[in-house]
């Protein structure tokens, strides 16, 4: 990891983008043209903090759930959604047909990907029964009364 005075050279030339800023109303932050060629991108925020022409440059656009995506005010590709540039058309696939081997996921170092993931409960069930079972494994932790 390097700390950086700026956006745009933490970004330049990554492999992998995580985009997580705390934005009260959309702002293009992070520019496609800092995007290389075959990196992994994950707009994260609430409020985009992205440029309209991302989706433009990616090979596979996919999404945790397009239903939960195609709805709603909020998410860091709502504009996309509502440009078109992000819909059903444009959309390679659901992560859960990648996991389930429906479809591939990267067939090429040079593959330009993004990942926007709204959340699933199913997500957050699945990392709370992860954590219960090392806090178990270590001997720590504790159980608070629910009241």
């Amino acid at each position: 990891m390097t700390v950086t005075d700026d956006w745009e050279s933490s970004l330049r030339g990554a492999d992998i983008v995580v985009e997580a800023s705390r934005l009260d109303k959309p702002r293009p932050l992070l520019k496609t043209a800092w995007i290389k060629k075959g990196a992994f991108v994950v707009p994260y925020g609430t409020m985009s903090a992205v440029e309209l022409s991302l989706t433009d440059i990616m090979d596979k656009l996919v999404v945790d759930d397009w239903g939960q995506c195609k709805g709603g005010m909020f998410g860091s590709l709502r504009a996309h959604v509502e440009a078109g540039k992000l819909s059903e058309a444009t959309l390679y696939g659901e992560l859960g047909e990648i996991v389930c081997g429906r479809k591939k996921g990267r067939t090429g170092a040079d593959e330009t990907i993004l990942f926007w993931h709204r959340g699933l409960s199913l997500s957050d069930i699945a990392l709370g029964h992860a954590m219960l079972e090392k806090a178990a494994r270590k001997g720590i932790g504790q159980r608070l009364r629910y009241a």
